[in-house]
């Protein structure tokens, strides 16, 4: 591929696996890193969120990997934590205030944790980013009257610039005693599911287009510069990405990248076969009836639906997706 910021000269194939089964489904979670410098993506797979609902979620991350490592760690108990989700009252209004949340909650200190996994764990730079970041320290230093190592580290890094961290997510929760399916997305992962070999869309991406993204842009006093918000990110709802929250005088939900998510409620029924999850990578490639048709290919040959057969599926769709080597 070549030199690049955020490339590999070859994509990473190994897979993160975990599989799960119950008396109501059974899942299985691949992670690959692929082309990607860095893995910056997390899940969540929880078939014991209660008694009678399982929970799943995919934080893609950009900026860096940690606020989807916030996510995963924290999302079911901020979720938890809202009236009335835990009530019951309003689990749809529930699910898109624990959206919310997870940024109050960064705002409110766990952004320091976001840093201290940074600080332990700092990210790979490509050799280019390097170069470009070596340079940069260089003149930032001899504008100072004063000449600093190439490798020291400089406060204005992009590696402590922890508001421009971010993630988007994809949650669904099961909920099998009320026989439906709730679905919460922010940005562009995304889901979908197969019902009696159809496709089913759950969610619909967030890019900086249709009029709905385009009216809060511009109203929040932001621009759309070749397909991304004020120049930089290419979606418009994710978690985190705080530098985009800060205008004075402007809601949650008002700002030019909100973690404000859509949320729907789908019935359960006898015919649902499975559902897709999956980060932008793994769409731009198969459109979701493309994916469905996919599975539904690989199922029909065979009544085997054992974990290890699911995996094949997995991995599969990952090495075609995600690691093709062009």
């Amino acid at each position: 591929m070549g030199a690049s910021l955020v490339y590999l000269d070859e994509p990473n194939t190994e897979i993160d696996w975990a599989n799960g089964e119950d008396n109501k489904a059974i899942f299985v979670c691949g992670e690959m890193q692929g082309w990607r410098i860095n893995m910056e993506d997390a899940a969540i797979h929880n078939q014991s969120f209660t008694a009678n609902r399982h929970m799943y979620a995919v934080f893609d991350g950009h900026g860096g990997g940690e606020v989807a490592k916030y996510s995963r760690s924290h999302f079911e108990r901020i979720l938890n934590e809202v009236e009335e989700f835990k009530s019951g009252s309003d689990i749809c209004e529930g699910m898109r205030k624990g959206f919310l949340r997870v940024d109050e909650s960064l705002v409110g200190g766990g952004l320091e944790e976001v840093g201290k996994m940074r600080a332990d764990n700092p990210p790979t730079k490509s050799p280019l980013m390097k170069i470009l970041s070596d340079v940069t320290n260089k003149k930032k230093a001899a504008m100072q009257g004063a000449i600093a190592a190439a490798d020291e580290p400089n406060e204005d890094d992009d590696d402590t610039n922890l508001d421009s961290i971010g993630c988007t997510a994809n949650v669904i929760m099961v909920d099998y005693a009320a026989k439906k399916l709730f679905v919460a997305n922010a940005g562009d992962s995304r889901s979908c599911m197969g019902r009696a070999g159809t496709c089913i869309p759950l969610s619909f991406d967030h890019k900086p287009e249709g009029e709905i993204e385009i009216a809060r842009i511009h109203a929040a006093g932001s621009v759309i510069t070749e397909g991304r918000v004020d120049g930089h990110l290419n979606l418009t709802r994710a978690l985190g990405d705080l530098k985009f929250k800060k205008k004075a005088g402007l809601t949650a939900e008002q700002h030019a990248v909100t973690a404000n998510p859509d949320v729907f409620t789908y019935d359960l029924t006898t015919q649902d076969d499975f559902i897709i999850m999956g980060c932008d990578g793994c769409w731009e490639t198969l459109s979701n009836e493309e994916m469905v048709a996919y599975v539904y290919e690989k199922l029909n040959k065979t009544t085997d639906r054992s974990a290890e057969f699911l995996k094949g599926i997995v991995q599969s769709l990952l090495h075609e997706l995600v690691s093709p080597n062009h």
